[in-house]
């Protein structure tokens, strides 16, 4: 409670939860943990980051020793830290939501009011890069995976994709897109049983003549994604609906069908690869596009891949 000995007292609990001995804290939980969720909201950064990580080696290591209501104090003081004016900060307390997705699902419902506003929110934001969107992604893959009530997999894909189908609001960045696009792969990979499903009603969205330039760009995308890892050549109309995206009017929706064509070819070299180069040797028009592809395929794809 000292403000000098703060954060040394909660680098040092950090150690002591994550040492080999096995030292029982116990004793010390109930009135510890509500204190280290009250330093969340302190005007100070180092002492939020270090207790982030103090309370993500506590769910780990003491899970069986944790009450619902220590949790749900946590929990309360995380909304304000999952902001794209710290991404770092945003990004620890990402990473300890998965934790506790991992660890507590039962705790999960609790985070379907502000806490997951503010993480569509920051799934939005052109500034989510890097580690922050790693540890994103690997949120929503253990969140969809609990059986949570209202978080399944339908259920998160709306509330990742929703804005762009309502039309009301276009996103500004591209960025975005992109974002949005791989946290439904990621959903997806955890889910595979949906996936079928889902890259069909994607394609749909491509070829749809209603489909605003946004949509195409979000379904083109999304496609790439899921491709990456995903093996979608058994979508056989895919390579021609991407093709014809090459002649949109939109540059970003033909940008967009490039990289989907060289990120979906990654899923699977050997069917994709050789269409590709075939291709650029017969589309003269379109090379500058497919050699877009290429470049993709090459700078994705593994060495060994190749």
């Amino acid at each position: 409670k000292n403000e000098i000995t703060r954060l040394t007292t909660v680098k040092a609990l950090s150690l002591i939860a994550g040492s080999p001995l096995k030292i029982d804290l116990r004793p010390i939980l109930g009135e510890g943990v509500p204190i280290l969720a009250s330093f969340l909201r302190k005007n100070q950064r180092a002492l939020k980051l270090g207790t982030l990580s103090a309370l993500d080696i506590l769910i780990k290591n003491y899970s069986d020793s944790l009450t619902t209501a220590m949790i749900d104090a946590v929990l309360d003081e995380l909304p304000p830290l999952i902001s794209e004016s710290d991404m770092h900060v945003s990004q620890m307390a990402i990473s300890f939501l998965t934790t506790l997705a991992k660890v507590y699902p039962s705790s999960l419902s609790k985070i379907s009011g502000s806490n997951l506003n503010e993480l569509i929110g920051l799934v939005r934001s052109p500034l989510l890069q890097g580690g922050a969107l790693s540890a994103m992604l690997e949120f929503f893959q253990a969140l969809v995976v609990t059986g949570t009530v209202s978080l399944g997999y339908m259920d998160l894909l709306r509330m990742l994709t929703g804005p762009v189908y309502a039309q009301s609001t276009a996103l500004t960045h591209k960025q975005s897109y992109y974002s949005i696009a791989k946290c439904v792969a990621a959903l997806t990979r955890a889910c595979p049983k949906e996936g079928p499903a889902v890259v069909g009603q994607f394609i749909q969205d491509v070829k749809n003549s209603r489909s605003t330039d946004s949509i195409r760009l979000l379904a083109l995308l999304s496609l790439g994604e899921v491709g990456h890892h995903i093996d979608l050549s058994g979508q056989l109309e895919l390579k021609t609906v991407i093709l014809e995206a090459f002649s949109s009017s939109s540059e970003e929706v033909k940008s967009a069908a490039s990289y989907a064509l060289g990120s979906i070819s990654v899923g699977n070299l050997p069917e994709y690869l050789p269409f590709v180069l075939q291709e650029i040797t017969s589309q003269p028009k379109r090379q500058y596009l497919l050699l877009h592809s290429l470049k993709e395929i090459i700078s994705s794809a593994s060495v060994v891949g190749l």
